[in-house]
């Protein structure tokens, strides 16, 4: 499966690695630099991993890559949220002939974090890129955001967050910040799935599963419930009797009447008829 993987990637400028296995993400990745190097396509390779994996890997390039001409320099990704100077010193020596290669790139997942936007600027930088990890989701559907920002700027179309969160997240909640959802899935997919190589435990190439999207109407019933329930809402509002509770209460059984079930206060639940998919 080393021979499928390395096709993959060596037809990609740009790519991203899913395993689980260090040792098969090291070995590709310094495979696939040096075919790059021997081609006369890099110059040198950038290879960012946490600390204390850089022990390890060195290990590992001693024992499979003796005596390797291709100038290789492993580094902290620790270093890129403290240390200013080494930052600075990256930013000048990275060019479009360095190839990149950010092991646990998962750990770049916020957009907002200093050290997520030290990586995006020396990507920028550079032509060849490869990011690795074992799941790009690690809390969230948009941690993949600035990952595959890193990777390349025009993979999602999307050079800002708030483009980025306006197209594919459902804000709500008293504040209206809280994330209630996400929206435009198999859309998003669809960007990401041909830069995307992973790969199972069995090292087989595992299938992208197929993510449909399902827009499921209210029933005449619903609607008129949500209507009254709505209204409720409102008239308290307009008579500024509204109290907190009020607000939670009647969000609670607007949202249990769009799921297709109301509270009667017995054993047992009024359902709708819905359209949903069971």
């Amino acid at each position: 499966y080393y021979g499928n993987a390395l096709r993959f990637l060596c037809s990609m400028k740009v790519s991203i690695l899913l395993s689980g296995r260090w040792r098969d993400k090291w070995f590709l990745s310094l495979s696939l630099a040096w075919i790059r190097y021997r081609n006369n396509r890099i110059d040198k390779l950038y290879l960012f991993l946490p600390n204390v994996q850089v022990p390890l890997l060195k290990k590992e390039m001693e024992r499979q890559w003796p005596g390797i001409t291709l100038p290789v320099y492993l580094i902290p990704v620790e270093s890129l949220s403290f240390n200013i100077q080494a930052y600075e010193s990256l930013l000048k020596s990275v060019d479009a002939r360095t190839m990149l290669v950010i092991d646990d790139c998962h750990l770049f997942k916020s957009p907002d974090a200093i050290r997520s936007r030290r990586m995006m600027d020396i990507a920028d930088q550079c032509n060849y890129k490869l990011l690795m990890t074992e799941s790009l989701i690690v809390n969230n559907i948009h941690d993949i955001y600035m990952q595959y920002r890193i990777l390349n700027k025009d993979i999602l179309g999307y050079y800002r967050w708030d483009d980025f969160s306006r197209k594919h997240i459902i804000y709500g909640g008293v504040d209206g910040k809280q994330i209630l959802g996400y929206k435009n899935l198999s859309y998003l997919v669809g960007l990401a799935e041909p830069y995307t190589y992973p790969v199972d435990e069995k090292g087989t190439p595992e299938a992208e599963p197929d993510v449909m999207t399902y827009i499921c109407e209210l029933t005449s019933s619903q609607k008129e419930s949500y209507r009254r329930k709505k209204n409720e809402l409102l008239l308290l509002i307009e008579k500024y009797e509204i109290q907190v509770y009020d607000i939670f209460r009647i969000m609670g059984e607007m949202e249990r009447i769009a799921c297709g079930y109301i509270s009667t206060g017995h054993k047992k639940d009024h359902y709708y008829n819905t359209n949903k998919l069971l």
